[in-house]
């Protein structure tokens, strides 16, 4: 009986080296599965924020040029694009004004007012107008011939400060009178 007792007592208490060395095995694993998932979090806020705020800057130019005529009020359809003397985004008095400009630098980008925004140093709005029929949207036709026109916005910005820009979003729209 005496051995059995002292075979009892003699029970080990604690983990072996083996047993802790798989624990540490398994926590460190999910731990670094939780900063990746953190990190990975991260990056998609930062780019819904870059998304979301590039949607504004699309947004501004169409309401730059929302109560706007698709031709110029003194040359009609006589001139596409901004007209002799017409220099800056405040000059501008009809859509077709707007096609081919970037607002990007010290011209921007703009708000629907036609004034630069600050601390957006690096983001770009690429204003594209073109005449389309108004039977088939996405065929474009002479200046002039149509009073449908589609505009497109494309913005830009760099992914990271310094880096080359990069296409953000485009923000398109039919206009029509």
């Amino acid at each position: 009986m005496t051995h059995i007792r002292n075979n009892m007592s003699c029970r080990r208490h604690g983990f072996t080296l083996v047993e802790t060395a798989l624990a540490v095995v398994i926590v460190g694993t999910g731990v670094l599965a939780m900063v990746y998932a953190q990190e990975t979090i991260h990056q998609q806020n930062r780019w819904g924020s870059r998304a979301a705020r590039a949607a504004r800057l699309g947004n501004e130019i169409r309401e730059r040029c929302f109560n706007l005529s698709p031709w110029d009020p003194v040359t009609a359809t006589t001139f596409w694009g901004a007209e002799p003397g017409e220099t800056s985004v405040i000059d501008y008095d009809d859509i077709d004004d707007f096609d081919g400009v970037t607002f990007t630098g010290a011209t921007g980008p703009i708000d629907g007012g036609g004034v630069v925004i600050p601390d957006m140093q690096g983001w770009s709005q690429n204003v594209t107008v073109e005449p389309v029929d108004p039977g088939d949207l996405s065929t474009v036709v002479a200046a002039g011939t149509s009073d449908v026109l589609r505009v497109r916005v494309d913005i830009s910005s760099p992914a990271e400060p310094g880096g080359p820009p990069e296409l953000i979003t485009s923000v398109t729209w039919v206009q029509s009178w």
